[in-house]
């Protein structure tokens, strides 16, 4: 969950800002401007006793005893300040270019608390003098800061060190006080120097190496605005930390009053134009751009800005050219990287006519490297958090980061990181003298800050047209929202979901299993335990699961998982009757078919080992741990999926899991005061996934390297399987803290998909769901897919920590998601919620779906968002976005706050409209039953529903697409396994049709490449869609 770890970041970084103000008012953050005055006025005292004894002051004595230098330094002397400070006027004007006389001026406004005046003077005398004298310097820096000037400090420092390169305790300053200060661009130079000088140490490089998530203490910039009002460009850190909480709106606003103020400063510029391209508000973005400064270009943000537009007007080539030139700027850019290579891609991919001057291989070179770069920068991210986060004791963790830097071509940092490394005892790594000695060879021969060899630096992409915006008319140049998108019924009123735990028999289930309160709760408690649903007594009703824990970890004595029969109006418990009452440390469970006898099969997630049980037909199950290869070692295991990886008619099994640790993740975590709190997950290391593949004889086995790549761990919590995109078995992962993970087959799709026996590969970030628009992890939970904009590909809807915001991934082209979130307005609602469980459904069966979430905190933290949250609705309005629907008033359980976990849907009732289920950590779970009034209006909106089987691909049909036409309009339903976090839904699709009373052309692609169609079926039924026929058969009517 990327903002924990932010505040890592931010604590390193205000031991840098330490050392910028030792010395300054005061050894501590939290003195008055009483004794600031009295540290400068000390100070001043101690300097213009040094004049009175110069030289220059015993002749001036001699020369004029009533000349206003002498007589101001007397004054001092005699500590008469007002005497002092009335001559400094004519002193200045008499010396201007004396530094001894300015010095004394700066003295004297300093014993009346001309403070501002002050510290200016201080440094006139200094530059006057041209940074000879260290002391002079230091004085005018110390006073400068207490004033609140920290940007005239710094500058006065650089300027020094011209003069004075060897003041390594300057330069340390002055590389913190940049890095504070949000100016990157500043840095290089100076933390060259130290690494060169021998300066650094390893405090030094936690605060440089990787700044995506620094930020400057709130409370000192805080500070810095109250000693000096004037100066606002300390608040670029404040946008900065705003533009890393996604909270673009309040960004935009400081930075309108930093320009108000600064109307030159071109950082604060370049960072408005790519806010407002975060906003979309391209308006003011055309208002803006003629008017600013030169300055601009030389930042990165003002070239993704001038990308983002580019994009917004379909002009692909001119983007390219900006997000290159964003490269150009700053070579360690995730965002300009990302940019860049998402446009060559789609640039390629549809054969763009600027493209062609160039074979078609060059560009697939450019677009390798580019993309090479950019996931090299996100490895060196996680690589670094995982090193920071842990006690950055380990060696194997600091030449894990020097590795990424040397292959980044980051030759000087990854020379001080090995450097480093020597000294680290713990976890010794074996690849640290070759690397160290590979890094200084390659020194010898390019000694720039980014070598030559970095992926990217040679890159030239300048054939390609800068932007000409002068003639740009908005009004025109924005696509217009599809009158599809928009629900059918204005308003929402008549939408209605109802809790009906205790009216179906299921009070009780699940929840309040945890031993610790929220405020000191262990990490293992902060996922808590989900649930789904099967029909595993093939009656027709669908059955409900639900997953305990409350125990110890790693043992078998939690509150035993519960199995409720449906009987058509209630659930009766049945797990002790089915023996499928599994007492793991539980997390979630997968629900298939393994072994294609016909009946649905369940495998228990635990914090521990997991639990498979199949499915006997007689409505009992049998325990069958012993298919688990080495019978499942203990591990934290969350989601997992049935689902056929390699295509060959057997079931496989994806797991997915959190974090290493061992005893020590069922312990709470100290705070910074040493007392008992809740964890972190970047306290631990994240635990490897794990692919089974399904064999002849039923067992499984731990799948090789020539069947899936599998992709740094990441704390996997949630999973989804199926034909993602257009031609292709996928698996998405969806993951705490670092990059989500999309498995692709490349196998060539031209043939048969049981010959397709390529490695899985790791894909997300060519296919654009690794990262959220800012190229940055989220702390992804839950997956919701649908079609989101009815253009017949499916979309995905991603939840995540708070002051982050759930992701909608649209896929734009074949393979290819792009993050819209803002653009259908769902950022601000979710950036003050901690989502997890979540589902697309169409409540009203109108055909335009709705987005429905569960919320809650992991655990009680001081200064935080809240504990519990409301559940949350999303419906689209009339102007194409999604809006928070008001629900408050449906009942109880939407008029109340909840700590929310997994969420999963089901028709409970077989009325066609989809149902929902929500596991929570402190209270059990509920039913919320669907009870939309949908025939508003006369409209009479109607559904069909279908359910698959699969007879040479697997028999669950995962994977399975089924296309139709209603009224015309093409539509698209997936069949897919995984469902998100800890869940599992109903294996039945449903499909809202409005007031259509059939659908036709109906076409199942089945998983193995076949197809068959059904024609045309009506409305309000289930269908049976058997793989090898072209009879739809009817299960029910709804009710």
């Amino acid at each position: 969950m990327p903002k924990r770890v932010a505040c890592f970041a931010a604590d390193t970084a205000f031991l840098v800002l330490a050392l910028l103000l030792v010395g300054g008012c005061s050894a501590k953050d939290g003195h008055d401007d009483a004794g600031s005055a009295s540290s400068d006025r000390k100070n001043a005292m101690q300097a213009a006793g040094r004049d009175l004894e110069s030289p220059a002051a015993d002749q001036a004595a001699e020369q004029a005893a009533d000349e206003p230098l002498h007589r101001m330094r007397v004054a001092i002397k005699m500590q008469q300040g007002a005497q002092a400070y009335s001559l400094v006027r004519a002193v200045l004007i008499g010396h201007p270019e004396d530094s001894d006389a300015i010095a004394s001026a700066a003295t004297a406004a300093a014993m009346v608390n001309r403070r501002q005046e002050a510290a200016e003077l201080f440094a006139r005398a200094a530059i006057v003098d041209e940074c000879q004298s260290p002391e002079r310097v230091d004085l005018a820096y110390k006073t400068l800061l207490s004033t609140g000037q920290a940007y005239a400090a710094v500058e006065l420092l650089e300027q020094a060190l011209v003069k004075h390169p060897q003041q390594t305790t300057w330069r340390r300053v002055v590389l913190g006080a940049w890095l504070e200060l949000q100016r990157r661009d500043r840095v290089p130079e100076h933390l060259q120097a130290l690494i060169e000088q021998r300066a650094f140490d390893l405090r030094i490089l936690l605060s440089a190496t990787e700044t995506s998530s620094r930020r400057m203490s709130e409370a000192t910039a805080g500070r810095l605005l109250k000693l000096s009002p004037s100066d606002l460009r300390v608040k670029l850190a404040d946008v900065y930390l705003l533009h890393y909480r996604r909270d673009h709106t309040q960004a935009k606003q400081v930075l309108q009053q930093v320009l108000d103020k600064h109307p030159d400063f071109a950082p604060a510029h370049a960072f408005y134009g790519q806010v407002l391209a975060e906003l979309e508000d391209w308006q003011t973005f055309v208002h803006w751009l003629p008017n600013a400064p030169q300055g601009c270009r030389q930042h990165a943000r003002y070239w993704l800005g001038l990308g983002h537009f580019a994009i917004s007007l379909e002009q692909p080539a001119e983007a390219l050219r900006c997000y290159w030139e964003a490269t150009r700027r700053d070579m360690n850019q995730l965002v300009a990287w990302a940019s860049l290579t998402g446009t060559l891609r789609a640039m390629i991919d549809s054969k763009h006519p600027s493209l062609a001057p160039r074979d078609a291989s060059w560009w697939e070179q450019q677009y390798q490297v580019a993309k090479d770069r950019r996931e090299r920068l996100n490895t060196l991210r996680d690589r670094f958090n995982d090193f920071a986060g842990t006690g950055q004791t380990s060696q194997r963790g600091a030449v894990d980061v020097a590795s990424e830097l040397f292959g980044l071509g980051r030759l000087w940092e990854a020379e001080a990181w090995t450097a480093i490394a020597t000294t680290l005892k713990q976890a010794p790594d074996g690849r640290l003298p070759a690397l160290r000695q590979a890094v200084l060879d390659q020194l010898r021969s390019d000694r720039q800050w980014i070598a030559k060899t970095g992926p990217g630096s040679e890159m030239d992409l300048a054939e390609f047209p800068l932007p000409d915006f002068s003639d740009v008319n908005l009004a025109t140049s924005r696509p217009a929202i599809s009158r599809a998108l928009r629900s059918v019924v204005a308003g929402e009123d008549h939408l209605r979901l109802q809790d009906q735990t205790a009216q179906w028999g299921l009070q009780n289930a699940g929840g309040g299993t945890h031993r610790l309160s929220a405020a000191i709760a262990p990490l293992i408690q902060s996922t808590g335990s989900g649930g789904g649903c099967m029909d595993y007594d093939r009656d027709g009703l669908v059955d409900v699961l639900v997953v305990n824990a409350g125990g110890r970890m790693l043992e078998n004595d939690s509150r035993p998982n519960l199995v409720y029969r449906n009987l058509g109006t209630r659930f009766t418990r049945v797990d002790s009757l089915a023996n499928l009452n599994d007492t793991g440390y539980g997390q979630g469970l997968a629900v298939g078919d393994f072994n294609q006898d016909g009946f649905q099969d369940v495998l228990y997630t635990n914090l521990g080992r997991n639990h498979l049980f199949c499915n006997n037909g007689d409505g009992t199950f049998t325990p069958m741990d012993d298919l688990l290869p080495n019978a499942q070692t203990p591990a934290w295991c969350t989601s997992a999926c049935f689902f056929d990886a390699n295509q060959d008619g057997l079931t496989d099994l994806f797991l997915a899991r959190y974090c290493r640790g061992e005893q020590e993740l069922g312990k709470p975590c100290l705070t910074d005061q040493g007392t008992d709190g809740p964890c972190h997950p970047i306290t631990f290391p994240a635990m490897g996934n794990q692919l089974l593949m399904g064999q002849p004889e039923g067992a499984f086995r731990v799948a090789g390297e020539q069947e899936i790549e599998m992709a740094v761990p990441g704390r996997s919590l949630g999973v989804l399987a199926g034909m993602l995109s257009a031609d292709s078995m996928e698996l998405f992962v969806a993951n705490d803290m670092t990059a989500n993970a999309i498995y692709r087959s490349p196998a060539d799709s031209q043939s048969p998909r049981s010959q397709q026996n390529a490695a899985l590969a790791d894909v997300s970030f060519s296919a654009g769901v690794a990262l959220d628009r800012l190229s940055s992890p989220q702390a992804s939970m839950g997956i919701a897919a649908s079609d989101l904009d009815l253009d017949g590909d499916l979309d995905l809807y991603v939840t995540g920590f708070g002051r982050e915001y759930n992701i909608v991934y649209e896929q734009v082209s074949p393979g290819i998601w792009q993050d819209t979130t803002h653009r259908l307005g769902l950022v601000d609602p979710t950036l003050n919620y901690v989502g997890w469980g979540t589902d697309a459904i169409d409540l009203d069966n109108d055909g335009v779906d709705e987005l429905i979430v569960s919320n809650g905190h992991i655990g009680e933290f001081k200064n935080a968002l809240p504990y519990a949250f409301e559940a949350q609705v999303f419906r689209r309005n009339q102007q194409g976005q999604f809006s928070v629907v008001q629900d408050n008033h449906w009942d109880d359980y939407f008029a109340k706050p909840h700590v929310g976990r997994a969420l999963w849907s089901l028709d409970v009732n077989r009325d066609g409209r989809k149902d929902v289920m929500i596991s929570h950590v402190e209270e059990p779970c509920v039913l919320l039953v669907n009870t939309t009034d949908s025939r508003l209006q006369q409209l009479g909106h109607q559904a069909i529903g279908f359910q698959l089987v699969g007879r040479k691909c697997n028999r669950d049909a995962t994977g399975a697409v089924v296309r139709f036409s209603v009224n015309g309009s093409p539509r698209t339903l997936w069949m897919l396994a995984g469902d998100g976090f800890e869940c599992s839904n109903q294996r039945l699709l449903l499909a809202g049709l409005g007031d259509a009373d059939r659908v036709d052309d109906v076409v199942v692609a089945w998983p193995d490449g076949t197809e068959d169609a059904f024609g045309t079926l009506p409305a309000q039924q289930t269908h049976l869609l058997i793989q090898g026929q072209t009879d739809a058969s009817k299960l029910d009517d709804f009710k």
